[in-house]
């Protein structure tokens, strides 16, 4: 994983100690293949791409640091097509 942006971030609720987040991100990626042997004999190859991320997250009122709280998600079926 090169980069991660966001692209959305909406507020699934409000309460009085936490706020919970649905985010939405670009996650951007190198796909390397073949091994560091083939990549120094010129036969590796590799290539960029990006694919949709989301996320569960929640922060407590008294900071505001988001942290993970469900699965996160990267979407590849694009790479497949």
């Amino acid at each position: 994983m090169d980069e991660v942006v966001a692209d959305d971030i909406r507020v699934v609720e409000i309460g009085p100690k936490q706020i919970k987040l649905d985010v939405r991100r670009t996650v951007y990626v190198e796909l390397n293949y073949g091994s560091g042997s083939d990549f120094r004999r010129g036969d590796g190859a590799s290539m960029r791409d990006k694919y949709p991320f989301s996320v569960a997250m929640a922060a407590a009122m008294t900071d505001l640091k988001p942290g993970i709280v469900g699965r996160a998600a990267v979407d590849n079926s694009s790479f497949f097509e």
